[in-house]
């Protein structure tokens, strides 16, 4: 079985980066993700595509929009933990 998929990209907040509203992405399944990968992250509702990014409180998820009103970070915290954290293929 491969460990490779397809993922649709539906959105603008990783436009600073080049990640497009429609573009298709791949991604490597896995548990496993590395400070400054882009992500595709399952939070039980949505696949949510970023950057696993850390600071000295702690790791979060990086929009790569400028308009961070309209697409903040998101912190990783006790009430959020996402079930599944894969990684873009580059």
């Amino acid at each position: 079985m491969s460990k490779e998929r397809l993922c649709r990209v539906s959105g603008d907040s990783m436009e600073g980066v080049g990640i497009l509203n429609g573009d298709t992405v791949v991604i490597h399944l896995t548990k496993r993700a590395v400070v400054g990968n882009y992500v595709v992250v399952w939070d039980g509702a949505d696949s949510i595509v970023k950057e696993l990014a850390e600071d000295e409180n702690s790791a979060y998820l990086n929009s790569h929009n400028a308009d961070k009103k309209k697409f903040p970070d998101i912190r990783l915290t006790d009430d959020f933990r996402p079930q599944e954290c894969n990684w873009l293929v580059p």
